[in-house]
């Protein structure tokens, strides 16, 4: 169960398609990210300030959560061109399905194929690793 204020929060920006995407994102209780692993062991989703409070960074649709993983490829290509990433680096992040558990105090985060990596973690952890 998703507390109300991460509700209002998530879809406090949106319209149109975005909004809908959200809405049933929500109903579903299943989202999408983008997860960077961390040093000790947890996991990284990013976070977003909103006007009420910092929530993980979470996309409505699988789409959404590629196309971010694209976008970021695309920056890390351009700035090899330009001299300001080495050519090593790479992109990090890796797609995840997060949950709210049924107490709607923590996430639960899954790999792309549905196994489960990190149970009960607080939505302003998960943000941060």
């Amino acid at each position: 169960m998703i507390p109300e204020n991460y509700k209002k929060a998530l879809i406090e920006e949106l319209d149109g398609e975005a909004l809908e995407n959200m809405s049933v994102a929500i109903e579903s209780n299943t989202f999408y990210a983008v997860g960077i692993d961390t040093m000790c062991g947890g996991i990284s989703l990013g976070l977003i300030e909103t006007t009420e409070l910092d929530i993980p960074c979470l996309f409505a649709t699988l789409d959404e959560a590629k196309d971010s993983i694209d976008d970021e490829i695309e920056r890390y290509l351009e700035e090899v061109q330009e001299g300001s990433r080495e050519e090593e680096d790479t992109v990090e992040g890796a797609l995840h399905i997060v949950r709210w558990s049924d107490d709607g105090k923590t996430l639960n985060i899954y790999d792309e194929k549905g196994v489960d990596l990190l149970e009960n973690k607080t939505a302003i952890d998960a943000a941060n690793g």
